[in-house]
């Protein structure tokens, strides 16, 4: 559940904070994290990531410029973005 809150985040802020995602990088994470037999996580995932992009709609901008810092240096490390 963790996985799923955490990446949703991420993945919900992909428009927002007006990045561009590496799609095979996504997958490796997954691949990486998820265990295979884990039937719950794109259920949990897609309730996770619908949430911050709602929550993301009504932040401050400097919440918002926070929040996006953030979210890159995450991207970043995880290789979802250059």
């Amino acid at each position: 559940m963790q996985v799923a809150n955490d990446l949703g985040s991420v993945l919900a802020s992909e428009t927002a904070c007006e990045l561009k995602f590496n799609q095979a990088a996504i997958a490796a994470y997954i691949d990486e994290n998820v265990e295979a037999t884990d039937m719950g996580f794109a259920s949990n995932l897609s309730t996770m990531t619908s949430g911050h992009e709602y929550r993301l709609r009504d932040m401050s901008t400097s919440a918002k410029t926070a929040h996006c810092a953030q979210i890159s240096r995450v991207a970043k490390s995880y290789g979802f973005i250059d």
